[in-house]
């Protein structure tokens, strides 16, 4: 299944999610050089949003494939519209040929399918640091994402 395939209105709000995602991350990337598993759920009320760290307090590596379990058991388990979940990664093949910094974020949609993005991003500065983002890279759809086999 290809992101065209998806109806409209899931296309825009899976892109506006992403925008607001990214905006929210600048700053936590730029101080921390990357971001832990998070899960962000946006409930059935448009303003109401709750963030779940996915990752020990005190460690600074995550067990990311851990991570990612327990938040689609989480979101599978709220009544939610939409939700996501986001880490910092390396990736290579975006364009460069070499291994890059990417914010990989998965789109929970109300249909049950899963939209994954990678998006590569650079910090820049050395005294004030800012996060520089690429445009972001559809990366696939799964389908069936909360059904248990």
């Amino acid at each position: 299944m290809n992101y065209q395939d998806l109806d409209y209105p899931i296309q825009n709000r899976v892109a506006e999610m992403l925008f607001h995602h990214q905006n929210r991350c600048k700053e936590i990337i730029a101080k921390d050089k990357f971001l832990l598993p998070m899960a962000v759920v946006q409930d059935t009320a448009e303003d109401s949003v709750q963030a779940f760290a996915l990752h020990p307090a005190n460690e600074k590596r995550a067990d990311v494939d851990r991570a990612y379990e327990k938040a689609v058991e989480l979101i599978g388990q709220i009544n939610c519209q939409y939700a996501l979940f986001s880490y910092s990664t390396q990736v290579g093949g975006l364009g460069s040929g070499k291994l890059q910094n990417a914010l990989k974020t998965v789109i929970f949609t109300p249909n049950n399918l899963a939209v994954v993005f990678f998006t590569p991003y650079e910090i820049k500065g050395f005294l004030k640091r800012t996060t520089v983002y690429g445009k972001p890279i559809f990366f696939e759809i799964i389908e069936n994402v909360f059904d248990k086999t």
